[in-house]
């Protein structure tokens, strides 16, 4: 763990490799480790940067309000401590939006994008699920963890690794403060960006599921009918989360060839 002070909070990130640099923004209710596979592979051939945000992980929550354009600010002046003037920006679901934000106001820091799962406004539909999911945290974490995971991950997948799952649970239960989460999912609700994604300059490569029920592709394919010089690449036979285990290569082969390009 490395920690650094911004804007009033202490954040913790995490360096590996060497190479041109990427930034690696996490989701709702993940940490950097959320990245653990991935980095190890993009590592071989960049430096890598994944940090936790605000309430996440062992990032402080702070006392200013929570939303999308914070959380860009704070990923923004991690750069800009780290010396980094130009990076590869690669964000899951509202980490992703996170980096539409950075992408549309900081354009020059954007050498590229790629967007996982993500949406560009939250819409009624989001809106509906992010409701779901802070009732459920009203109630526990743990009744939370239930609703959530059949939304990122496929059935079989969650029979196969029901065990590692629930450790996965137990862990969470006793670590993550659902004060913190909820909070943040008032902060994440409201959020429209959808008219401005035209501005972003930069080369997006969009990826979704159409299985996804949390995050619809509709979603994706929104922005990418909105961004010039984006590419949509829809996935069959995952969820919200695509990166489950026999997909990463072949998902990691779309973006390092994207990013070499």
């Amino acid at each position: 763990m490395t920690f650094i002070e911004i804007n009033n909070i202490k954040l913790n990130f995490k360096i590996e490799g060497e190479g041109f640099p990427i930034l690696l923004i996490h989701g709702f209710s993940d940490d950097l480790m959320y990245w653990n596979s991935m980095a190890n592979m993009l590592k071989n051939y960049f430096t890598v940067i994944r940090f936790d945000l605000r309430g996440h992980g062992k990032t402080e929550i702070g006392s200013e309000p929570i939303n999308i354009d914070l959380y860009a600010r704070d990923a923004v002046e991690l750069l800009k401590r780290l010396h980094i003037k130009k990076c590869h920006i690669i964000g899951f679901s509202a980490g992703g939006s996170v980096g539409l934000n950075i992408a549309m106001k900081n354009p020059k820091l954007v050498k590229s994008l790629v967007l996982i799962s993500t949406y560009a406004s939250t819409n009624d539909y989001i809106k509906s699920k992010y409701k779901e999911l802070n009732k459920a945290l009203k109630q526990s974490y743990g009744a939370y963890y239930d609703i959530m995971i059949p939304y990122v991950l496929p059935q079989d997948i969650i029979n196969e690794n029901a065990d590692i799952l629930n450790q996965i649970k137990e862990f969470k239960i006793e670590t993550e403060s659902t004060e913190n989460l909820r909070r943040i999912l008032h902060g994440l609700k409201e959020y429209d960006e959808l008219s401005n994604v035209n501005k972003i300059n930069c080369k997006t490569l969009i990826i979704a599921s159409k299985e996804d029920e949390l995050v619809p592709y509709e979603n994706s394919v929104a922005m990418s009918e909105r961004i010039n010089k984006s590419e949509l690449v829809l996935l069959d036979y995952v969820k919200h989360n695509v990166f489950i285990e026999n997909r990463i290569k072949e998902i990691m082969d779309i973006i390092l060839k994207f990013l070499r390009n």
